[in-house]
């Protein structure tokens, strides 16, 4: 089942699909297990997968406003041993979405120590995703967490303040290329106000120092002619894959190869900190 389908169900039945239900057992049957036992957390921005690992966990801010369900491949794939925070960016369940990166990263920290109190945490995040992701890891720096690696996929690092001043509602929007072009944004409906606020909040983002390291994982099909796609500045070490495909398809047909980096990553981050 796919996001579409329980849009479809929620307008012919007035019945709310938790996303994490989705996540849990996406069948019909597992759907209907869930709305006959009505299990409390199925509304949590955050979902563990494989939470019977005994590693660190892996949290994984997967970016996607329409469900990023391809976490549950990506956990398969790194083995039951390796738990998975799959966190939810926020606009996904309705709630308002934070006018800036910094309180879209305090916000979900919050949600993750109350389920994982201590760290080590190894982060990732995936395009808008992988902003939070590397400002949750400073801020959890800050916290005295141990925070060792942060994986950044398909993300060119922050810009700097661009914009500044809270967003209004039917406000347009004017972005700009690194070519000189610009287009005009404006909300027409949920999704498009959605993706408004966040290339608001991403080019606001100044970013910041970050004492761990950074793995970049980017496609062939990204237009940047830097490696590392700027991160180098902001980290004590970079490292940078390529992947083949393009934007989406690094993270659903090339799945098992982002896998493989991810795994890697974790592994070399842990190696050298008591688990």
């Amino acid at each position: 089942m796919c996001i579409r389908d329980s849009d479809r169900i929620e307008r012919e039945t007035g019945l709310v699909i938790p996303l994490a239900a989705l996540f849990e057992d996406d069948t019909i049957a597992g759907l209907a297990r869930a709305f006959r036992e009505g299990r409390p957390g199925l509304d949590a921005p955050i979902v563990m997968l494989n939470e019977g690992g005994t590693l660190p966990p892996l949290v994984f801010l997967h970016g996607d406003l329409v469900g990023g369900f391809y976490c549950r491949r990506l956990a398969h794939l790194l083995g039951p041993d390796q738990p998975v925070a799959a966190v939810h960016p926020h606009g996904i369940d309705a709630a308002p979405i934070p006018e800036t990166i910094e309180a879209m990263a305090a916000d979900r920290i919050r949600a993750l120590r109350a389920q994982r109190p201590r760290g080590p945490y190894v982060l990732g995040g995936f395009c808008n995703g992988a902003f939070v992701a590397f400002e949750m890891a400073r801020q959890l720096t800050e916290q005295g967490e141990r925070v060792p690696a942060v994986i950044v996929i398909e993300a060119r690092a922050p810009a700097g303040a661009r914009s500044s001043g809270p967003s209004a509602a039917g406000e347009r929007y004017v972005t700009f290329d690194r070519d000189g072009g610009f287009r005009v944004l404006a909300p027409h409906d949920r999704r498009s106000d959605e993706h408004l606020r966040y290339t608001r909040a991403m080019d606001r983002y100044a970013g910041g120092p970050y004492a761990g390291h950074i793995v970049v994982v980017r496609s062939g099909g990204l237009d940047d002619a830097r490696p590392d796609l700027g991160w180098a500045g902001f980290a004590a070490s970079t490292e940078v894959h390529v992947l083949p495909g393009d934007h989406v398809t690094v993270v659903t047909r090339h799945i098992d190869r982002l896998a493989s980096v991810t795994r890697q990553a974790i592994d070399h981050a842990l190696g050298g900190i008591a688990r």
